[in-house]
């Protein structure tokens, strides 16, 4: 009897099984009210997502190596049997206009792209003039036509004894009857119409806008079960069990570390915590499923606050909806993930089998992140352990707004895959207004899609209430926030900003105004100004620098350090500044740090006094935050806000949060009681001054299923961080650094097999990102390093070169004359 196979240890049948197994079983346990139109759906897309394997091209390139070009694909026709199956199984639950009657388009659309990332559909739908004179195709044109001659090969191969014979056994096996009605030029031609006319209809037509919303998030959820069932099936990744954890473990975990009042934010912080978690109460309705805000001050224990109610919340729900939601926290930057990472982890470790599934419990992932996965006191292999961190298999998931965002508004195989581990959950926002402006109608309307149809409860955590959301849209889980900053008086902003000052006069009132025994904040917003003040302050003041990593380079000095903080040097020697800074100001003891925003959100440091050149009234709050935080001193710190000639604001941030921020922003005082409101008025103004016409075009291009395209906004236009083109720089200080680029060339860059260069790649991404810059094209090419050898994009800084490149104390080295940038 004939084999065939899915993989070259696999059998097609058991995989097929499998998937379609895995498929259903994700969807079904969805909290949505098409679960089980949808689970079928899922069961069914499973079941023909790799038909067209069974064909004999496929097998002899699966066995043999041999090589067929467009004859071994299996995605076209595989995605004509389940459109095929669709049509056949669910034909009464089709109506005319209703979402269930695009079933088959979304089928053949998940199946076509299962092993690539989602594209416009009328790219993998020919036009029905392209299906005359088949089996030659003459008026089908490029790929189109190579891949329809294919179709009609495969569908003879597959018709032949003893394949079609054997194959068929396997089917009925499956539950997949009268598989030789389907493999006929008439079927194949009608099915190829019909979903033309069903693409027509979803991208001209005049179809509800119901319907839309509906089919384009159905396509991705769908699509999401698909490929993570697929890639575990052929992975052999097991399932990881799901863990209830107690609603109280934060409660323990404050009585514990925090049992008396002994800091001065001590009442506030339990005040808010104690009116948050009180919402639990509400009737279910009206907190799962919602979009939440939580808005307090800076330093009031948000983060624990909004972990608490997660846990409480999540309890509730599974007690009474037997639902388990996952809980996400999402933040702007990396730099500050590391941190809330660790209190989580502080709080869960009180979990007596933590140690043993850490991974099940809690999960990090970034671009930089380990691939590390602990369950049942083994360690996860590298394979195993990427695609489950992935696709977010835990109960708690600590990422960025990028891995968040781009897969909420998707097309990518990669970040859609979690996709359906986000419906249902429970997500946190912290510092939500660093997503820009132009940017917050397509927010909106992706996180009310997930919360109105999906049941994703979005809790928007601030202490500056972007208006991300209307009012009428959103619940406040603290009642009249407003109270809670009008008591507060740690800090106060003295705005110069009517006349622009000059980078000498800006030095000079550095200096005359620093209380040299007290910590004090430069930010500026951009590199080069950022390294010129920097050195300006260090010789004028006679300050010792900072190194951290490899070295400090004047460890026995008596002199008040200077630290220089930027995304132009090296990761490692910005984490081991932050460290040394964090133990340096706990001591309450004086130094100087000039940085760019990389230190404006979330970063824990408390600084006496912070001198800032004028940037989007948001980001003043939030360094202000970063000035007298625990309320330490009696006196308001002072945050000082200049127009710098040379700091090109309106050139980083748009001229539109300038002009508004000098707007609100006067010559004169401002205490802390009345930052939220100025804040608040900013936002107001922004919407309808900023072009929110980009974000308008992707949002109907997803209504339309358009996700990607060459030409023309598509859903894949989205980009949550504009940025230009970059160079990576690979910066070797150690020895241990000449070591990470070694193995990585000859492990990575110079390894012919796929499976060991990847596994290398995982095991060396982390070490090798924390030694890499990535400063602008046209910054870089002034001082371009030699390249890595073995690749055409990377370049590096030999240690024998470090003078040339590389400064120790503010990073890479570029010709005088730039013109400077923020990043």
């Amino acid at each position: 009897m004939m084999k065939f196979l899915s993989h070259p240890d696999k059998s097609l049948r058991e995989h097929l099984l499998e998937v379609s197994s895995s498929a259903e079983d994700y969807i079904k346990v969805l909290p949505i009210r098409e679960g089980g139109t949808l689970a079928k759906t899922a069961k069914l897309v499973g079941l023909a997502h790799d038909f067209g394997k069974y064909s004999s091209f496929f097998q002899a390139h699966l066995c043999e190596g041999r090589n067929f070009g467009p004859l071994q694909y299996h995605a076209f026709i595989s995605a004509l049997l389940g459109t095929w199956l669709l049509r056949r199984e669910l034909k009464d639950t089709m109506s005319a206009e209703g979402p269930e009657g695009f079933l088959p388009l979304i089928a053949y659309i998940v199946i076509h792209r299962h092993h690539g990332d989602l594209k416009s559909p009328e790219l993998i739908i020919p036009y029905p003039d392209a299906l005359e004179d088949p089996p030659d195709f003459m008026l089908a044109e490029g790929a189109m036509r190579e891949h329809l001659k294919a179709l009609w090969a495969q569908k003879d191969d597959l018709k032949k004894e003893p394949r079609y014979g054997a194959m068929a056994e396997e089917l009925r096996s499956l539950g997949i009857e009268d598989i030789g009605e389907f493999l006929s030029g008439g079927t194949f031609i009608s099915l190829l119409k019909d979903l033309f006319r069903l693409n027509w209809l979803i991208s001209q037509g005049s179809v509800p806008e119901e319907t839309h919303l509906t089919v384009a998030l159905w396509t991705m959820l769908l699509f999401s079960a698909l490929i993570d069932a697929d890639k575990r099936g052929a992975g052999r990744v097991g399932e990881v069990a799901r863990r209830e954890i107690p609603g109280d473990l934060v409660d323990r975990y404050v009585e514990e570390r925090f049992p008396v009042e002994t800091r001065p934010l001590d009442s506030l912080r339990r005040e808010v915590y104690r009116e948050v978690v009180g919402n639990i109460s509400r009737p279910l309705d009206e907190v799962w499923g919602k979009v939440l805000t939580l808005t307090a001050p800076t330093g009031s224990g948000k983060t624990l606050t909004a972990f608490s109610f997660a846990l409480k919340l999540r309890e509730r729900i599974y007690r009474e909806k037997g639902f388990l939601p996952r809980i996400i926290y999402a933040l702007p930057f990396i730099s500050i993930i590391e941190q809330n990472y660790e209190v989580f982890r502080d709080v869960l470790k009180q979990l007596p089998d933590f140690s043993y599934n850490e991974h099940a419990y809690l999960l990090k992932h970034h671009h930089l992140s380990d691939i590390r996965y602990r369950e049942g006191n083994e360690d996860r292999r590298v394979d195993e352990a990427l695609m489950l961190t992935e696709a977010w298999e835990s109960e708690v998931i600590v990422t960025t707004f990028v891995q968040l965002l781009h897969t909420i508004i998707g097309f990518k195989n990669r970040f859609l895959k979690k996709f359906h581990n986000i419906a249902g959950s429970i997500m946190i926002l912290d510092e939500a207004q660093n997503i820009p402006v132009e940017k917050w109608p397509l927010i909106r309307n992706f996180f009310k899609l997930l919360s109105e149809r999906l049941g994703v409860t979005v809790i928007q955590m601030t202490a500056t209430r972007p208006l991300i959301f209307k009012d009428e849209e959103t619940l406040e889980l603290v009642p009249q926030p407003e109270r809670h900053f009008k008591g507060l008086r740690r800090t106060v902003v003295r705005a110069r900003t009517k006349e622009k000052i000059s980078l000498d006069a800006f030095i000079e009132e550095i200096g005359r105004s620093w209380d040299r025994e007290a910590p004090l904040l430069v930010v500026v917003n951009t590199i080069p100004v950022s390294v010129e003040i920097y050195n300006r302050l260090k010789n004028k003041l006679s300050l010792r620098p900072f190194v951290g990593y490899p070295e400090d380079g004047d460890r026995g000095s008596d002199r008040v350090p200077i630290v220089y903080l930027s995304t132009n040097i090296v990761p490692l020697q910005r984490a081991e500044r932050i460290r040394f800074l964090k133990r340096w100001l706990d001591d309450g003891r004086p130094c100087i740090v000039v940085s760019t925003q990389v230190i404006e959100a979330g970063i824990d440091l408390d600084f006496y006094q912070v001198v800032r050149d004028v940037g989007p009234l948001d980001s003043i709050v939030q360094v202000a935050g970063r000035c007298n935080r625990s309320a330490g001193r009696e006196e308001p710190g002072i945050v000082r806000v200049y127009h710098l000639e040379e700091g090109r604001a309106g050139h980083v941030y748009g001229r539109v949060h300038l002009w508004s921020t000098l707007e609100m922003l006067k010559d004169g005082e401002y205490s802390e009681d009345v930052y939220i409101q100025k804040v608040e008025e900013f936002f107001s103004k922004l919407p309808e001054r900023k072009n929110t016409e980009e974000s308008e075009r992707i949002w109907r291009a997803f209504l339309k299923l358009d996700f990607h395209r060459e030409d023309g906004i598509s859903v894949s236009s989205f980009q949550l961080i504009e940025e230009g083109p970059q160079v990576p720089i690979f910066v070797m200080l150690t020895e241990e650094d000449e070591a990470v680029l070694s193995r990585f060339r000859g492990q990575v860059l110079q390894e012919k097999d796929r499976d060991r260069r990847m596994e290398a790649y995982l095991s060396l991404r982390r070490q090798f990102h924390e030694r890499l810059i990535t400063p602008r094209l046209e910054r870089a090419e002034r001082n371009l390093p030699p390249q890595v050898e073995g690749s055409k994009e990377i370049r590096q800084i030999p240690r024998s070169q470090i003078e040339e490149f590389y400064d120790l104390e503010t990073g890479f080295i570029w010709l005088p004359g730039e013109e400077g940038r923020i990043w």
